[in-house]
């Protein structure tokens, strides 16, 4: 992990761009480059974007891959080619291909006539915002007062920590049910559907009006004008929305490119040929689902090779799990070929292959399973126990756990067979998962006392008497900081007041049950 803070970040940007101010600077992403060097992108407005590169303590600028003529060719409609210069009322409306356009109204149209929840990875799923208008409502009242005096005064640039929005669905305007199972994929893990249609945004740091009209326009999210008249009584931005000017392109570049002028000399245009260096290409979902849409594993190659960044997320999942899903197994192979280490993921958490892997249904002639466990690269052993918990997951499903245990954290995976074994009989009846939870019980105490993983899975049903005999034998087992003596009473007391939904036979057999494990304590 690196030693180097943002902080100390913004120090080194600081002294080498003495002119900007250093509140300005943002960091707006964190990864390692092919050389497993930590690299940090950040922007200031007065100064532009900036990558740095962490070699060995020391910091210094990271100049990424240009782009090779064939992959810029090919992707020229998604790579910064210019300059983009936006009034302080422009915002970009992203728009998609009529293909996209058709196959998102139709997942639209299947969700609400049936309640068929899309997949992620399903085609023209990106386009789906491109269905649904916006307007700004308000749920319990705590922010129409301060929303209203914002629209008065056409400030913009009001912070608020939350944000209610109506939305709906272009052509099922008369649809009144719930959306959260369509649009969640679209907005931050802090949102939530508060209401039929009606959706809360929550920020620990409040964002302005724009900022937030941003979000939702960047991905297609439109305010549609010619209903405002529906939206009297609803929107409380109404006047502020209609100061912004919103200009629609596939990418920012189209539109707002600038008009080139037709006078340019032949002379201009040779030197501007040698001094303008190739753009730095852009790691988007768009990028990266027309790379691949053919299976093209050239093409995937070379956009590798031009620096694609394969961390970036599709919608919430991983390159790798996008390509599986849609078994696109080329390509598949040249991602899995290409990434140090599998076992890394986001936010502590595994990349998502290893779930999908298991979960992948369709049938396919490839097995993506058998490719992992012989081509990929994955050392888990110094990753969280999030990450390991997915892992462990993966091998006992396969019947792979005894065989790729080096690859685990062994601590983590023998408190994570614990919790797992704990009331599931079929997890439990293997030999090696067996001496892992005695592992955990005896030789990792302190820590699987402690693990929360194993208190939530004590309270979702009973113990199995076969891990429940290995706890007694310990003696000493901890439950959430309760000792076993305390946490059986307690779930004793719990079910004679008939908590947990049981009948009342099970009950009565649960209560014989748990008392006589606190006999064989010694009493209860």
């Amino acid at each position: 992990m690196s030693n180097i803070s943002t902080e100390d970040c913004k120090d080194f940007l600081v002294s080498k761009f003495p002119h900007s101010k250093r509140a300005l600077w943002k960091r707006e992403r964190k990864y390692k480059n092919d050389s497993g060097d930590w690299c940090r992108d950040f922007s200031n407005p007065d100064v532009g974007n900036v990558s740095l590169v962490e070699v060995n303590g020391i910091l210094g600028f990271f100049k990424k891959a240009a782009v090779s003529e064939t992959t810029n060719s090919m992707l020229q409609r998604v790579l910064p080619v210019h300059k983009i210069e936006l009034k302080s009322h422009d915002i970009f409306v992203k728009t998609f291909t009529e293909d996209d356009l058709e196959l998102a109204s139709n997942l639209v149209g299947r969700f609400i006539e049936s309640g068929d929840d899309p997949r992620a990875t399903a085609k023209g799923f990106f386009a789906v915002p491109s269905q649904f208008t916006y307007s700004f409502t308000d749920v319990n009242g705590d922010e129409s007062g301060n929303l209203s005096r914002a629209n008065r005064n056409l400030d913009i640039n009001t912070k608020f920590n939350t944000f209610n929005l109506y939305l709906t669905p272009i052509e099922h305007d008369d649809y009144d049910q719930h959306l959260q199972p369509l649009l969640q994929q679209f907005f931050p893990r802090q949102c939530g559907e508060e209401m039929e249609c009606v959706f809360g945004f929550y920020y620990d740091n409040p964002i302005s009006i724009k900022d937030f009209v941003i979000m939702m326009s960047k991905q297609g999210f439109k305010y549609e004008f010619d209903r405002d008249d529906r939206y009297d009584d609803r929107c409380l931005l109404k006047d502020i929305m209609r100061t912004f000017n919103f200009v629609e392109g596939q990418t920012i570049e189209e539109a707002f490119k600038p008009v080139e002028s037709s006078t340019v000399t032949q002379e201009t245009t040779e030197q501007d040929s040698v001094t303008i260096s190739k753009p730095t290409l852009v790691t988007t979902i768009d990028l990266f689902c027309n790379i691949v849409k053919d299976d093209n594993a050239v093409a995937l190659e070379k956009a590798i090779a031009d620096g694609l960044d394969l961390s970036f997320m599709i919608n919430r999942i991983s390159m790798h799990s996008y390509c599986l899903n849609n078994d696109l197994h080329k390509c598949f192979k040249v991602l899995v070929q290409h990434t140090k280490n599998l076992a890394v993921g986001h936010n502590g958490e595994a990349n998502t292959v290893w779930r999908d892997a298991i979960l992948f249904t369709d049938d396919s002639e490839f097995n993506y399973i058998q490719y992992l466990l012989e081509h990929a690269n994955y050392d888990f052993t110094k990753e969280s126990y999030l990450a390991n918990a997915a892992f462990v997951y993966f091998l006992h499903s396969i019947d792979k756990l005894e065989e790729k245990f080096d690859k685990l954290n062994e601590m983590y995976a023998a408190c994570i067979c614990y919790a797992n074994a704990i009331s599931n009989e079929d997890f439990y009846n293997n030999e090696f998962v067996k001496k892992q939870v005695r592992k955990a019980l005896f030789d990792y105490a302190d820590f699987s006392n402690s693990d929360m993983n194993v208190a939530i899975a004590l309270t979702n049903d009973v113990i199995i008497s076969e891990v429940l005999d290995v706890m007694i034998e310990k003696g000493d087992v901890c439950i959430a900081g309760k000792t076993l003596r305390v946490y059986l009473t307690m779930v004793v007391d719990r079910f004679k007041h008939g908590f947990w939904g049981y009948d009342e036979i099970e009950r009565k057999d649960n209560i014989v049950y748990y008392e006589n494990a606190l006999k064989k304590i010694g009493g209860i």
